[in-house]
């Protein structure tokens, strides 16, 4: 049995170093430690891409927070064309933003303008989003000492081929600090990938609970459906990707509609259109699911829910599982990442251990008989998952974290 994991909280303090400063980051109450020597460090984020996903939203409401601050972040790099929706949100809050498109699987050219472009911008702290985007930050600057990448790992689950599982042992067994967004997480790259656990940081996701709430007023989804108030519905969030497993969640609404009269399934995400629909269940009663596509009014829509589903073989932090339950939305899921650090059960949801499909739905009719009582469950909750999963945590963490490094 490997040995529990105990990720480095410790922090790093000069003697004469200033208290942590509070500082109004965007109308958020933030503490943040002063840079070192008084002066804005020079720091760059590079993901992936900036298409719709949870990493990519958690990155924008870094950048939000820290704007204006002294630890507002130089350069912001894309590594792909996949640019909105948050390339657009990146640009208007006054943030640079440089893309380097992919040509190849393993792009040399890539490699070379992102290390000539930290080192003409004279970067001192890197903050690799994705693990992709890690590896190719820790090969642009393979052999020199004037960056300090901190790499992460937002999921639980990855099998990379041998050439990319070497470079990623390399890089986490080199860099300085590295963060994961979940206990699961950490435990896999120590695991899996060799990461030393004394360098591991977890900074869980971070939610904007007031903000999020007031999106969500009025609820829209039973309006927009044109369906009766007292209406069961059955929610998905997530892309159509083999991870979030659709066909599971659909297979668990069509038995919890076999008993639980009247019914509704809901998908919303990328690639869950309407034109989906033949793909997955196309048996299914067409009134009764919708196809719902990638939606910029979330909040509304899940706050309309009566439970949502998580249907997912892997997950980390899952934002979608933080937002429901902010919102006051049950919530039921398969035993993924951490969501049984989020979900007190029978309070406010259920983990099922089993991922069975039957056990699934047994969990989700067991939510929809309960009616106001589960979400009254899920709002006495509340205080526990802000103190928890803030955002103001989120940033303070890693503002920290980059502090340390320096």
């Amino acid at each position: 049995m490997p040995a529990p994991f105990r990720p480095s909280t410790h922090i790093i303090k000069s003697p004469d170093e200033e208290v942590e400063r509070t500082v109004r980051g965007n109308g958020h109450q933030l503490h943040l430690p002063p840079p070192p020597n008084g002066s804005r460090p020079r720091i760059a984020i590079i993901l992936t891409q900036l298409g719709f996903g949870g990493a990519e939203r958690q990155t924008v409401e870094l950048l939000r927070l820290l704007k204006s601050t002294d630890w507002e972040p130089s350069l912001i790099v894309c590594l792909s064309d996949q640019l909105e929706p948050y390339a657009s949100t990146v640009q208007r809050l006054g943030y640079r933003l440089e893309v380097l498109q992919r040509h190849s699987s393993f792009d040399l050219d890539r490699l070379y303008k992102l290390r000539s472009l930290l080192g003409r911008e004279r970067i001192q702290i890197v903050h690799a989003v994705h693990l992709l985007a890690s590896g190719y930050t820790w090969l642009s600057q393979f052999g020199s000492s004037g960056i300090r990448a901190v790499p992460s790992i937002r999921c639980a689950e990855v099998y990379p081929g041998w050439a990319r599982k070497w470079i990623y042992r390399k890089m986490f067994n080199d860099s300085p600090r590295a963060i994961a967004n979940s206990h699961s997480g950490a435990e896999f790259v120590c695991d899996a990938l060799g990461a030393p656990r004394e360098r591991l940081a977890i900074v869980p996701n971070g939610v904007d609970f007031k903000e999020l709430r007031r999106q969500a007023e009025p609820p829209i989804l039973r309006a927009m459906l044109n369906l009766p108030p007292e209406t069961p519905i059955l929610g998905f969030v997530g892309k159509d990707t083999p991870g979030k497993n659709v066909p599971l969640f659909l297979d668990v609404a069509h038995r919890v509609m076999s008993c639980v009269e009247g019914t509704h399934a809901v998908l919303l995400g990328g690639g869950l259109s309407e034109f989906a629909r033949d793909k997955f269940y196309p048996q299914l009663p067409k009134e009764r699911i919708h196809f719902l596509g990638t939606r910029e009014d979330l909040p509304a829509l899940v706050a309309d829910m009566s439970c949502l589903l998580v249907t997912s073989l892997s997950e980390g932090c899952p934002n979608a599982v933080l937002e429901a339950l902010g919102l006051g939305t049950p919530v039921v899921s398969t035993d993924v990442g951490d969501v049984e650090r989020m979900i007190v059960q029978g309070e406010n949801g259920f983990v099922v251990h089993s991922g069975d499909a039957e056990d699934l739905a047994a969990a989700v009719m067991d939510v929809l008989e309960s009616g106001g009582e589960g979400r009254e469950g899920v709002r006495m909750n509340w205080s526990a998952l802000e103190k928890s999963y803030s955002i103001e945590s989120m940033v303070n963490r890693t503002v920290e974290l980059w502090r340390e490094i320096l």
